[in-house]
């Protein structure tokens, strides 16, 4: 892409991790991140969103839970959605008790609950 003069953005790399993750190739996932990262791209709400989906759906939600730890300090904040993908990528791995304390952290935040969570 950049050799013929088109510089990668945000919405690029966003399509690049969704067909990443359609194909299995999680860790390419992750370089690529990386990669946005060296060239002075800071990753944002929609980049993570996309990453932890692609993560529940590849059934590693306890790795999806640790970019929360990195949202705040890009100061980015954790939505409903990406709240409650977590909440369900945990539910499908059956560990109920971690997708409560995502639930309770979310609530904890200031995010309250709509008809989705009742």
């Amino acid at each position: 892409m950049e050799s013929v003069g088109c510089v990668p953005n945000a919405v690029t790399y966003n399509t690049l991790f969704f067909e990443l993750f359609c194909s299995g190739a999680i860790d390419d996932a992750f370089e690529l991140k990386r990669e946005m990262e060296k060239k002075g791209l800071v990753a944002g709400g929609f980049n993570f969103g996309e990453l932890i989906n692609g993560l529940c759906n590849a059934r590693r939600s306890k790795v999806a839970k640790l970019l929360l730890n990195e949202m705040p300090g890009l100061g980015l904040k954790f939505g409903v959605i990406a709240y409650s993908t977590l909440i369900d990528g945990f539910m499908r791995e059956g560990n109920v008790d971690e997708a409560f304390k995502i639930r309770d952290g979310m609530v904890a935040s200031g995010i309250h609950l709509d008809i989705f969570f009742l």
